[in-house]
């Protein structure tokens, strides 16, 4: 057993084949498509050797440098996504909304937060509950580490939030989603927010054999004009990233930014 490499036999993965490569069809770069070969051969070949993305190397998001964007971290753990969106954005960013739902992962992320500028401090929304569809509240098994998950085992009891609940946040928005195999959830209960809004979306897409399938699928379904990628971000084939990119926003996006650069 591999911890967080939820990997399924290989005759059920090569019964997969013409789902694959669909996906191989609609990925957007060359860099996706590499990704996805090397995912492949660790989930047939055990080839553990993949090449890291780095995080913060997200110019194929289409978003221009003065933009403020708003970010959802699901899942924010101990902040270790926000200091990276901080790290990529600075002080360019409209909002977050970070949702920690385990009480020792959730004042870790309080601690971090509490030491970054006022200026910057404020517009941070710390949330003690975990996405799911809807609001409500679910069994929730708390480990303070990586691993805390909603379940049915749960002993603790924890308030839910759905995205449709951040109709404040300000266009464009990032949705970034690693909440241990409650991806699917989430999105589908924020199915006409996103028709809406056209978020980014950021979806870890490793927990649960199928996922990177059927969370493709899912948000393909939705009928939005989204390119997709996929970045690992873990040596390991761990933290395999999802991206979908509402194409009419990140071109318009570019295109502004064109424009300014040629005025000046």
């Amino acid at each position: 057993c591999l911890p967080n490499l939820y990997l399924d036999r290989i005759e059920h993965q090569v019964a997969q084949r013409p789902r694959y490569e669909r996906l191989h069809r609609c990925l957007a770069d060359e860099r996706s498509r590499a990704v996805l070969d090397a995912h492949l051969r660790m989930r047939l070949l055990g080839d553990f050797d993949s090449r890291p993305d780095r995080r913060d190397a997200l110019d194929f998001l289409g978003l221009s440098a003065n933009e403020q964007p708003s970010f959802v971290d699901g899942g924010a753990f101990d902040g270790d996504s926000l200091r990276v969106f901080l790290a990529w954005r600075g002080d360019a960013f409209a909002r977050v909304a970070a949702f920690e739902p385990d009480a020792a992962n959730h004042a870790r992320l309080r601690v971090q937060c509490d030491v970054l500028p006022p200026s910057i401090r404020a517009r941070i929304e710390l949330r003690h509950a975990a996405l799911w569809s809807a609001r409500g509240e679910l069994a929730f098994d708390a480990t303070g580490t990586v691993g805390s998950a909603l379940s049915r085992d749960g002993t603790a009891r924890i308030a839910t939030e759905g995205l449709a609940d951040l109709g404040h946040l300000p266009d464009p928005v990032i949705v970034k989603l690693d909440v241990e195999g409650a991806e699917a959830e989430v999105l589908a209960g924020a199915r006409e927010w996103i028709r809406r809004r056209r978020p980014v979306l950021a979806v870890s897409a490793y927990h649960r054999p199928n996922d990177l399938l059927d969370l493709f699928e899912l948000i393909d379904g939705f009928g939005l004009p989204y390119r997709y990628h996929l970045r690992c971000h873990g040596g390991d084939g761990t933290d395999l990233m999802l991206y979908a990119v509402d194409d009419t926003v990140s071109r318009r996006a570019l295109t502004t930014a064109s424009t300014m650069i040629e005025s000046t």
